[in-house]
């Protein structure tokens, strides 16, 4: 199991998929080309639901699909209000915007945390594989231990050893966004389509293939 990424670090080598490959849905395809053309910014805007019901958006970096799914990745410390937020509600929403190609896509998903914890093997790796692409100016504050959230009481952080086998800390969260649904707008063309996929739990019929089936939506821009 790989990752279609951009890199984490500036310099190194993308292992970005065709967009055109048979297994990508045309608003992934898009997507990629997209930031292809972008690939210094790896930057977007993420959306969770605070506690009391209202939102929170922020800017994070994008760290790719896992091959083959439309499975966005993500990373957050563990002490971040963002990891407290996805405990209460597991929504969030990506947004992303290309002013050379006048192009916005809002992808609306479900996360999975991964972290030190995890059984499954497989995301255990890729959370390990995702930490060697972080560049070395950012680890530094994964080895900081103190609460990040509004209203706690201010701590000075503590500066935690690092690991010299290279370990992913365990502060270091890989987020995992199944993505629900794709609003996608193109100012230039004015057109915008909303793509949905079918879930079990969105009441589409099992069909048996081994990719969802996606449902495109023509909207007023």
């Amino acid at each position: 199991m790989g990752v279609v990424s951009l890199p984490l670090r500036l310099g190194q080598a993308s292992h970005m998929a065709a967009p055109g490959s048979s297994d990508v849905p045309p608003w992934q395809s898009t997507f990629l080309q997209v930031l292809e053309m972008d690939h210094q910014n790896k930057f977007v805007q993420v959306a969770t639901v605070r506690e009391d019901g209202k939102p929170a958006c922020r800017t994070m970096a994008f760290a790719g699909f896992i091959t083959g799914t439309q499975q966005a990745l993500l990373q957050t410390h563990a002490k971040s209000y963002k990891a407290d937020h996805l405990a209460k509600c597991s929504w969030i929403e990506i947004c992303s915007w290309n002013s050379a190609t006048q192009q916005q896509f809002r992808l609306k998903g479900l996360v999975d945390v991964v972290d030190e914890h995890t059984t499954d093997h497989s995301m255990r790796s890729m959370r390990q594989e995702q930490w060697r692409q972080v560049g070395t100016p950012s680890t530094l504050q994964w080895y900081q231990n103190a609460d990040r959230a509004p209203g706690h009481a201010y701590k000075p952080p503590v500066e935690l050893p690092i690991d010299k086998q290279g370990k992913a800390p365990p502060s270091f969260l890989m987020l995992v966004v199944d993505i629900r649904e794709v609003d996608y707008v193109h100012l230039q063309s004015d057109t915008r389509a909303v793509w949905k996929k079918q879930t079990a739990d969105s009441g589409g019929e099992h069909t048996g293939r081994s990719q969802p089936l996606w449902y495109k939506e023509e909207v007023n821009p």
